[in-house]
């Protein structure tokens, strides 16, 4: 069981950019924070991992981890013409605007 866990961990990082955010939303929060903090996490677009993150906490609006998720996002990553998307949302949960204020400001 482990190696077929090992395997599809593997698999979920090197094609991250690649999968639907909605399937992402199906993983428990411990093991999509851990791919987002993979070093092997293939991703050419921050903007993608905070879509994920994103469509996440709107499929699971009581869950306490979503600071977690959300302080696992490299902001100083996400493109210029993205950071407006990214304000909105911050603006919209201000509970964790102060998560990404300073990033955003670069």
């Amino acid at each position: 069981m482990e190696n077929l866990r090992q395997t599809s961990t593997k698999h979920i990082e090197e094609h991250f950019g690649e999968l639907g955010a909605a399937e992402l939303t199906k993983l428990p929060c411990q093991v999509l924070k851990n791919l987002l903090t993979s070093e092997n996490l293939n991703v050419d677009d921050e903007m993608k991992v905070f879509k994920a993150v994103t469509l996440w906490i709107e499929a699971h609006p009581n869950q306490g981890e979503t600071e977690e998720l959300l302080t696992s996002i490299i902001y100083e990553f996400i493109r210029e013409q993205h950071r407006a998307e990214v304000q909105a949302f911050f603006d919209k949960h201000p509970d964790f605007k102060g998560i990404a204020t300073e990033a955003l400001k670069k």
